[in-house]
């Protein structure tokens, strides 16, 4: 998950509190810059940087709020490494983020630092080195029962659970960016179409059935810190509740695992802390938590960020509708059009119809006879197993 992004799922949670937070009279904060640079080993995952600024949170008088953080163009940034080869970056059209053409990827043991130059400022990163891959032994799905919300009834679904094995010294460092794809079906196959004057038979078999693919929300991390042997057993990665047209056919995660440095772990863990425990709103402001990157011309400017050195390794599994509970999908309902409360000239032309006498008919949603209106797409992934 994207650092500017985090920050963002941070103000809404710090500004929506309906408790009124203790701000000292001396606050007057300055601008805040987020820094992120991620690199791997792995080829086919480009090293890329972005950086962002974000407006005071509040002023000495107390009445200005955090607005969305913008993007910072023209920067000077490259990596070094220990051995003295450097790697510059190249800015993507103003945008704030940047790339390194031909890309970077340092094999693990390379032990590297992010340098950015603007503004008159220079952030460097601690020397990081990059780890060895893990690679998943075990990726699998288990019946789950868990409260969705703190003050709501339990609810079924499954569980999704990552192991591994690393033969080397201990402790290791964990993130994963899981992705799920799942297949499903609307429930109506039409028999006609309304096109504003008639009703002309047509079907909607070709657009009943549909895959959808999305990131899992969330901050997974997990270490071997404190435990006899260096391997991650279950560590939850996902949790897919009964609700919803997810589970309805089959169903696939993706696991992107990162084995991370000391310093990107504990920075992860303590956005973690932020996002999932509560606090006020003077102890849990975003730029008070501090990464691996730091002002070196000039120590008033607030900076927070990650210079993340992981090393990737991946897994997917599939999974089919499970039975041990039951699967509650997207609503639909039929109304009989041609009544008093829903006569025809309310139906909008082109939508889809269901007769099941040849006399009365009945309309629903586009929702609930066209996957694609659930952001759904024909086109079956490629790497799809049915």
């Amino acid at each position: 998950m994207r650092l500017n992004r985090l920050i963002l799922i941070l103000l809404v949670l710090l500004l929506g509190s309906c408790v009124e937070p203790f701000i000292p009279d001396t606050a007057n904060y300055q601008d805040v810059y987020f820094i992120e640079c991620h690199v791997t080993q792995d080829e086919s995952v480009p090293a890329w940087l972005k950086i962002s600024k974000a407006a005071p949170v509040v002023t000495q008088a107390g009445d200005r709020l955090t607005s969305q953080p913008e993007p910072v163009s023209g920067a000077m940034a490259f990596i070094s490494e220990s051995d003295g080869n450097i790697s510059h970056f190249q800015e993507d059209a103003g945008k704030g983020t940047y790339h390194i053409p031909g890309g970077y990827n340092p094999p693990p043991g390379t032990s590297c630092k992010l340098t950015v130059i603007f503004g008159g400022d220079r952030f460097e990163s601690d020397f990081e080195i990059m780890p060895d891959p893990v690679p998943i032994t075990d990726l699998n799905a288990k019946p789950v029962v868990r409260k969705v919300f703190e003050n709501s009834d339990p609810v079924d679904g499954l569980g999704f659970f990552v192991s591994n094995e690393n033969p080397a010294d201990g402790p290791s460092y964990y993130r994963y960016e899981p992705e799920a794809t799942w297949k499903f079906t609307v429930p109506y196959e039409a028999t006609h179409i309304w096109d504003g004057r008639t009703q002309i038979p047509a079907t909607n078999r070709e657009i009943r059935t549909c895959w959808k693919s999305e990131p899992v929300p969330g901050i997974f991390i997990t270490s071997t810190e404190g435990l006899t042997e260096n391997r991650v057993v279950d560590a939850p990665v996902n949790y897919q509740s009964q609700y919803g047209d997810e589970l309805t056919i089959r169903y696939s995660l993706f696991l992107t695992q990162f084995t991370l440095t000391r310093s990107a772990y504990e920075f992860w863990k303590n956005i973690n802390k932020i996002v999932n425990q509560s606090g006020g709103l003077y102890e849990t402001l975003p730029f008070r938590v501090e990464g691996n990157i730091h002002s070196t011309a000039n120590t008033t400017t607030i900076v927070t960020g990650l210079f993340e050195v992981a090393a990737v390794s991946s897994a997917r599994t599939f999974v089919n509708r499970p039975s041990e509970f039951k699967i509650i999908p997207f609503e639909c309902i039929l109304s009989q059009v041609g009544t008093r409360s829903f006569p025809w000239y309310i139906l909008p032309a082109g939508s889809f119809l269901v007769s099941y006498s040849g006399e009365t008919y009945y309309a629903s949603t586009p929702a609930c006879f066209d996957c694609r209106q659930r952001e759904g797409t024909l086109d079956k992934p490629p790497f799809w197993k049915d």
